[in-house]
């Protein structure tokens, strides 16, 4: 009897593609463009300089990840119709004020970098450990043969 093993190693991703982005590089990304920490963007805060970059986070967090507004506001902390009043207002600084327009564009693109660095961590992290599973399944018997209720490898491993 022969044993045909097939090793297939599959890191899921919550990423179909390069066009959606996570909620995590989004905030990275708002955070760096409009130069505000991460944790203010969170934080219960309503100072003018971190709400703006708020409802920033809230448009990517909403129409780029593909999340529900229960989902985003559930990553900021904050219901869902705050994530809808965030993301309209977001779409009004954006038609009124160019350099608003010109952050979000930026943040957009810098989660995307992001995104591809993130990619190509688990592409390398996916690899080393399909490489290390099968050096580790060098040694073992891949033919065996039935005895009674078990199956003997080569006579060193019985299962």
């Amino acid at each position: 009897m022969k044993l045909d093993v097939k090793l297939e190693v599959k890191v899921e991703d919550d990423v179909e593609d390069i066009e959606t982005l996570t909620l995590g590089s989004a905030l990275l990304a708002v955070s760096d463009v409009f130069g505000v920490d991460k944790e203010d963007l969170l934080s219960p805060r309503r100072a003018h300089y971190i709400t703006t970059p708020r409802f920033a986070l809230m448009y990517l967090g909403y129409y780029m990840t593909h999340n529900s507004t229960p989902m985003v506001g559930r990553f900021l902390g904050r219901d869902h119709t705050t994530i809808i009043h965030g993301c309209r207002r977001a779409i009004e600084l954006k038609r009124s004020n160019k350099a608003f327009a010109d952050r979000l564009e930026q943040a957009e693109e810098l989660a995307r970098g992001y995104e591809r660095e993130r990619k190509k961590k688990h592409e390398t992290f996916r690899k080393e450990i399909a490489e290390r599973m099968e050096s580790a399944c060098r040694g073992v018997a891949l033919e065996g043969s039935l005895s009674g209720d078990k199956v003997v490898f080569d006579g060193r491993n019985t299962q």
